[in-house]
């Protein structure tokens, strides 16, 4: 059973649920930006279309042409590949979240329009789903690069961020936006590529 932001919501003792951090990986000019949630209470929690399990935690992003699978949301590519591949070239931001603000970022991802484009890109919807609940407020600017100058501003870390390895069987392509959406695992091909 997911949990949303109501009385019977597992909090911490300082009523948070779960921490979301804002990655980008860089790779010259082009990278890639998405959002991980971790679970901190001892109930599963409700990420956007995935379920996370206590003590674990989960990828979404928007991808285009590195994905076999076609472009749209993808949750946990970004997990499995960082821990299989590489994640050495992460700049990130982490935040806290009560019950209420970790809701509103679900719904935030449920409701996105599963589309990339130019500029409705995975810079747009990572910044957009983090700037829901974050005061660290950052403007989309089109490549990935101009959002970690503004991250490091910001007090970013960088190096190696760790996320939850989940098991390829559990990583999945959005079909599909909102109630009507559904997951399909993505196909092996998808996983053969750093992020």
């Amino acid at each position: 059973m997911a949990f949303a932001a109501d009385n019977d919501t597992p909090e911490t003792e300082n009523g948070t649920v779960a921490t979301l951090s804002l990655i980008i990986i860089n790779a010259s000019i082009t990278g890639h930006v998405w959002l991980y949630a971790e679970n901190l209470t001892d109930e599963p929690l409700e990420f956007g279309h995935v379920t996370i399990q206590p003590g674990e935690g989960a990828s979404v992003g928007l991808l285009s042409l590195s994905r076999f699978d076609g472009w749209g949301i993808y949750y946990n590519v970004e997990a499995y590949c960082c821990n299989t591949i590489s994640n050495s070239r992460c700049t990130w931001l982490t935040e806290e979240l009560n019950a209420e603000e970790f809701a509103s970022v679900s719904k935030q991802i449920k409701d996105y329009a599963n589309y990339w484009g130019l500029y409705f890109n995975c810079m747009f919807f990572a910044f957009k789903v983090w700037n829901t609940v974050s005061k660290k407020f950052f403007i989309p600017l089109l490549m990935p690069i101009f959002g970690t100058i503004q991250m490091k501003i910001r007090g970013a870390s960088s190096g190696n961020f760790e996320m939850f390895c989940p098991s390829d069987d559990n990583v999945y392509r959005q079909r599909g936006t909102g109630n009507n959406a559904r997951l399909e695992v993505v196909s092996a091909i998808s996983l053969k590529n750093a992020i």
